[in-house]
């Protein structure tokens, strides 16, 4: 008899002297041994979870470098060809993700190699995520069958339950895992104190009297926009979003509530107008939720593009190659969530965005502030 077992008779036994000889014993003293080994079987899948989020991001890479490579051979790029080949040996042979800078970051290479190490770099995050997650979920579950216990007068019981929580606590994979989500979770910035109006002018007179309103272009400039055809009004663009996904049962782990999902993002943007417009950049960011975890916010796809749109043109972005595994049960794994887009004008001024829901555009316009 193993070790674990051995554990899971002693905990029974314990449970039950709380009962008199005889008596049929109440079902919550018998669920802490089930609830314990359910507890370590997500908690082991977790684990293994781990490895196949390291294999979809190898997987991604050696598929999104064949997708350079081919890119380049199609433009003629024998210098970036020759570039993604040697890489693409370099990690077959060794088997090293890229974890640092770029060589050449502005490259399609060294941008691809950016977001893989970012990848990399969320792995250990996300698995600290699902296991707080699971954990949370047993301690949920323990507070049950203690008042249930507390309900029954089974004061062993109630032991048995609290030494559990406390073995569990005290686990150094556990506790290292807490230590990772509480490094990450920053409090929210206080709200800064509203500024006070503008003092009034002395005289007594209105502030529009004094001259144009704030912001305002003089007359001058206006008139002279007219005179010329320019004109401030911004482009009408249209962001067309395609994702090619693929949803599928993943019996690598035999078991059938295992999913994987594959997509791919491609961004158009559509000028609607006749005019013609420069220096435009297109931004997006696909982005997944740990489940278990703590919501949303985990990048998993980005990119830009810098263009020139012509009137009544057309520019599409292509995203990479993502795959995401989940437990749709069991509630562990990373899944996706959304998407946001922005387009740009040469001045940096949004002129355009789309996204599936609101919160996934606040976090890609917030992070481009933050730049």
């Amino acid at each position: 008899m193993n070790a674990w077992r051995v554990a899971i008779v002693a905990s029974l036994l314990g449970l039950c002297g709380s009962q008199a000889f005889g008596q049929q014993p109440t079902s919550s003293v018998f669920e802490l041994v089930p609830m314990r080994k359910q507890f370590e079987e997500r908690l082991a899948r977790v684990r293994s979870g781990e490895t196949q989020l390291l294999a979809a991001v190898r997987s991604d890479y050696i598929t999104a470098l064949d997708v350079l490579a081919a890119t380049a051979r199609r433009k003629g790029a024998t210098a970036d060809s020759a570039s993604i080949r040697d890489e693409r040996a370099r990690f077959l042979r060794d088997q090293e993700l890229p974890t640092g800078d770029a060589v050449d970051p502005a490259s399609d290479l060294g941008r691809l190699q950016t977001q893989v190490a970012a990848r990399l770099a969320n792995v250990p995050q996300t698995t600290a995520k699902q296991v707080v997650g699971v954990v949370q979920k047993y301690f949920k579950d323990l507070a049950a069958l203690e008042k249930r216990c507390e309900t029954a007068h089974n004061p062993i019981g109630i032991r048995r339950v609290k030494e559990e929580r406390e073995r569990v606590t005290n686990d150094e994979f556990i506790k290292e895992a807490l230590a990772k989500v509480q490094a990450t979770s920053e409090p929210a910035a206080p709200t800064p104190p509203p500024e006070p109006p503008p003092p009034a002018p002395a005289n007594g007179d209105s502030a529009l009297a004094t001259g144009p309103k704030p912001g305002a272009a003089p007359k001058a400039t206006r008139l002279a926009a007219a005179a010329t055809g320019a004109t401030d009004k911004p482009p009408n663009l249209e962001i067309v979003v395609l994702k090619g996904a693929t949803t599928k049962m993943d019996y690598s782990m035999g078991d059938e509530d295992d999913m994987t999902d594959s997509f791919r993002f491609t961004i158009k943007v559509r000028n609607k107008e006749k005019r013609d417009f420069s220096q435009l950049t297109v931004i997006f960011t696909v982005y997944a939720r740990v489940l278990g975890g703590h919501g949303s916010g985990t990048t998993v796809d980005n990119g830009r593009g810098t263009f020139d749109l012509p009137g009544q043109g057309e520019f599409t972005l292509q995203g990479q190659p993502v795959t995401l595994s989940y437990d749709k049960n069991f509630g562990h794994g990373t899944r996706y969530d959304g998407y946001a887009v922005i387009v740009k004008d040469a001045s940096g001024q949004v002129v355009a965005s789309k996204a599936n829901k609101p919160p996934c555009l606040k976090m890609l316009l917030s992070a481009e502030t933050a730049q």
